[in-house]
């Protein structure tokens, strides 16, 4: 007499049974039909699962704060004051000049370039040891 085995109950033959195609193929279709729903792994990604409840997940939701996701966009940080940004917003007509006036480039010592030609300190003199 034939049994079912414990997962997918596929029909299992006895070995005095004879084997029916109709049970052969229906096991088959089982198999077929839960393999195709698996998910594949994939290499350097680990499976999780989800466990909230709907409840949690509605309370997600109220979250006044949170960004949602929008497609085609990545989140990045905005670390402009609303100051910053409403005094960049502001610009009007602004065109970034081709190029800069020396005294436009400040070092991170404060000096600007400038100021380093007009000091003759742009450039630090190097020893060159007399062989």
């Amino acid at each position: 007499m034939s049994t079912l085995t414990t997962n997918y109950k596929l029909i299992k033959p006895d070995v005095t049974d004879t084997v029916d195609i109709n049970n052969f193929n229906s096991n088959f279709d089982t198999i077929d039909n839960n393999l195709f729903n698996k998910v594949d792994k994939v290499e350097g990604k680990v499976l999780s699962s989800n466990d909230y409840t709907n409840e949690e997940k509605q309370a997600v939701g109220t979250i006044v704060n949170k960004v949602d996701k929008v497609v085609g966009k990545v989140l990045s940080t905005n670390d402009y004051t609303n100051e910053e940004k409403q005094k960049l917003n502001s610009l009007v007509n602004y065109s970034h000049p081709e190029t800069h006036l020396a005294s436009m480039i400040v070092f991170s010592d404060g000096e600007t370039l400038q100021e380093k030609f007009d000091n003759n300190t742009l450039f630090t003199p190097v020893e060159v040891p007399v062989v």
